[in-house]
């Protein structure tokens, strides 16, 4: 027994403009929604993505105008020169220090939790290389928060403010940040 398959006739051009006079319907308005009708079907996937790539690039944003705050004013608040010149021992040299690395500690932070969240975005969003920066910006991050701050932290506890290898510390540390900065304004204009 073989089964017969339904194939729809083939109609020429000229029957179908007759059926759409009959319709009351041009070409031109059919064919408009027939691609927005295709649009919708296709645009649940197309806008999520888009969704997804416009709140990647916000939370890099965000993340990079935190990081560019505390680079450029709130440090520098906290820890002024007339500060900085204050003898080692000093209670409000102390004081400063505490606050901007307990601030730095907050943007370690914020920056592993925002990095992963954009580096799951890049990914579901199809943008694979995208994801490279998020994630350079999580793992300098991570030594910052789990290498190098301990490691100043230690250092200052001991007293060991003016060694070389405190400043060998706080030139790396500002140096990723300064990375973290760079990496994620690039991520947020290209993402």
């Amino acid at each position: 027994m073989s089964r017969r398959v339904h194939r729809p006739r083939v109609r020429d051009s000229a029957e179908i403009e007759a059926e759409l006079h009959r319709l009351g319907l041009d070409r031109r308005g059919v064919q408009g929604r027939l691609r927005c009708l295709a649009a919708l079907h296709v645009g649940g996937k197309v806008t999520q993505k888009t969704a997804m790539v416009r709140i990647f690039r916000l939370l890099c944003a965000l993340l990079a105008g935190g990081q560019l705050f505390f680079v450029a004013i709130a440090a520098q608040v906290v820890f002024p020169r007339s500060v900085a010149d204050l003898p080692r021992g000093e209670p409000r040299r102390q004081l400063a220090a505490d606050l901007v690395g307990s601030m730095l500690a907050r943007l370690d932070a914020a920056a592993l939790v925002v990095s992963a969240l954009a580096l799951v975005l890049a990914i579901a969003a199809g943008r694979r290389r995208l994801a490279l920066f998020p994630l350079i910006v999580g793992l300098c991050a991570a030594a910052s928060a789990f290498w190098i701050t301990p490691q100043i932290h230690a250092l200052r506890e001991a007293g060991l403010t003016g060694t070389p290898k405190f400043g060998m510390l706080h030139g790396v540390s500002s140096s990723l940040l300064l990375l973290e900065l760079i990496l994620l304004a690039i991520a947020a204009w290209i993402g």
